[in-house]
């Protein structure tokens, strides 16, 4: 019987070339390398930028993997700077540890070798003997650099693994979020993680800072505050509603968190709350509440503004600003971004109020919550008698209802909006929707705004158009290549001097706004406003092209 051999054949992937040691003075730049190299860099001391694909900020215990097909730039960023930098060739055709365990690629990604201690020793007796012509002593280094790339990949693989499970660490998070209401153990979310108990408990914290007890019980607290603001129901429902099934408990939980009691944070929040809003500065300045801050957008629309209100954002909210004012409450709209919302529910109790409604009803539902019904009613009734004489007073002027649109530039597209937003100028003075609105925005009730391409302009016809004055930086270059347009020029309003420029300021569908803007009636209505006097109307476009710079 003929005995059967198989042979396997050994190939070594990479091998060390050259060690260099290097040592920097703050801002000295180290050029190494010429082209085509591979190259494993150790920082010992201090903190430096290595200009590879992308600049890369190495610090002390970092190591890196570059495969360079140029010289490699390092520039101190500390006053001392040392580390070793080792050079390499492969066998390209079993580069292993281009993809250790199927994590992405190691280049150019700094990971931390542990104990760095140890890691140190090898390196300085590696380049104690890496000149060393002695066979034995070559062998030697060989196998301590390759051990030294070893660790790098076991640290690589040990990264990829604990970046998984802190992936599904995050993701039971997110089910605490969603399942705040149920009765949750440690020992079940680290199962639904598929990762032990010791280290679901250690990568929580990491996460978040808190053990999952801790969390848990926050973030119902945060929720059982947003109930107490907006039901009227008793303790104990809203103790169950957010997943206390001991009512004694959560009171105790709560006054820990909170510093009092449900019961008495109500009364407490009715009298000085630090409250950020987003969209909603309007609506609490009539409750006689100054917001701590709201985006910039909405402060810009805002009439007469009082001082002192921060800004969280121009557009979008900044999540780390209105962490840093750290507020009781937060109230916003409805139009905020989902994930935006979600992350700020994580540190506050929040409050979201739909926007697209009636101001009066808004404002009725603001008030609620904190606990202003009575000022509510007093300002409403104050606004809709003074809104009575308006109208009346409107009535008896000779004036002539006209098809009206008030429009806003953006990106290249003129935006049309519903007359709901406008009610001093489509209810008070009782202009008309242009056809285009009747056909849109007033037939369809759940479109806010309609946008119409430049090159479609005539499809905005009518006797009046009001231009909202933008705040962004192209708004003026937008205007420019509005009016040079030959289909604006053939618009009727257009050919009769009957184009204004609205102000943003006070312009907001708030019943503050609204209050205030009964008092421009008169100018809105002769149309006469100078340029330099404060108020909506800015004046006709005819006579601010030359002076309209002043306003962006």
């Amino acid at each position: 019987m003929l005995m059967k051999k198989q042979r396997k054949s050994i190939q070594t992937n990479c091998y060390l070339t050259q060690m260099t040691a290097f040592s920097l003075n703050e801002q000295e730049i180290f050029e190494y390398g010429e082209a085509n190299f591979n190259c494993l860099i150790i920082i010992l001391k201090g903190s430096l930028k290595c200009s590879y694909i992308e600049d890369i900020i190495l610090n002390k215990g970092d190591s890196v993997i570059l495969t360079c097909d140029h010289s490699l730039r390092l520039k101190s960023e500390e006053k001392q700077v040392k580390g070793y930098i080792l050079e390499y060739q492969t066998n390209e055709h079993h580069a292993v540890y281009d993809k250790p365990n199927d994590c992405e690629t190691i280049h150019g990604k700094p990971i931390q070798i542990k104990p760095f201690s140890h890691l140190v020793i090898q390196l300085e007796k590696l380049y104690e003997n890496v000149d060393n012509p002695a066979l034995q002593t070559q062998l030697t280094n060989q196998i301590s650099f390759l051990q030294l790339l070893e660790k790098v990949l076991h640290a690589v693989s040990s990264s990829c693994e604990l970046g998984d499970a802190v992936s599904l660490v995050n993701k039971s998070i997110d089910y605490i979020h969603s399942n705040y209401m149920k009765k949750l153990t440690v020992e079940q979310l680290a199962q639904n993680a598929n990762v032990s108990v010791r280290q679901y408990l250690r990568i929580f914290k990491k996460i978040t800072a808190a053990t999952p007890v801790a969390y848990i019980n926050q973030y119902r607290i945060y929720r059982a505050q947003e109930l107490l603001l907006q039901k009227d129901d008793s303790v104990q429902k809203i103790a169950l509603d957010v997943g206390f099934d001991d009512v004694n408990y959560f009171n105790r939980i709560f006054k820990q968190k909170v510093g009092c009691a449900p019961k008495e944070y109500i009364r407490l929040k009715h009298k000085n709350p630090r409250i950020v809003t987003i969209h909603y500065t309007g609506e609490l300045l009539a409750l006689g509440i100054v917001p701590i801050a709201d985006l910039k957008t909405t402060l810009m629309q805002v009439y007469q503004l009082p001082e002192g209100i921060n800004q969280v954002g121009e557009m979008t909210c900044d999540i780390e600003k209105i962490k840093e004012l750290n507020p009781d409450i937060v109230i916003l709209s409805d139009a905020i971004e989902c994930d935006v919302k979600e992350q700020i529910e994580k540190f506050v109790p929040l409050i979201v109020i739909p926007w697209d409604m009636d101001p009066i009803t808004r404002l009725q539902q603001i008030a609620k919550v904190m606990g202003k019904t009575v000022e509510a009613s007093h300002y409403i009734s104050t606004y809709e008698q003074k809104r009575k004489e308006m109208k009346l007073w409107c009535s008896q002027q000779n004036f002539q209802a006209q098809s009206t649109t008030i429009l806003r530039l953006d990106e290249g597209k003129v935006w049309i909006h519903a007359a709901r937003f406008f009610p001093l100028f489509y209810e008070v003075l009782s202009l008309k929707p242009s056809q285009l609105m009747l056909e849109t925005t007033e037939s369809e009730k759940r479109l806010r705004r309609y946008d119409v391409p430049f090159h479609q302009l005539s499809a905005i016809e009518s006797d009046r158009i009001y231009i909202v004055l933008g705040i962004e930086r192209q708004f003026s270059a937008w205007l420019k290549q509005l009016i040079c347009l030959k289909e604006w020029q053939q618009l009727r309003a257009v050919k009769n001097d009957e184009v204004y420029i609205l102000r943003q300021q006070g312009l907001a569908n708030s019943i503050y706004n609204q209050q205030n803007q009964l008092k421009e009636l008169p100018i809105i209505l002769s149309g006469q406003a100078q340029a330099e006097d404060e108020g909506l109307l800015i004046g006709k476009l005819s006579m601010l092209q030359n002076v309209l710079e002043n306003y962006l």
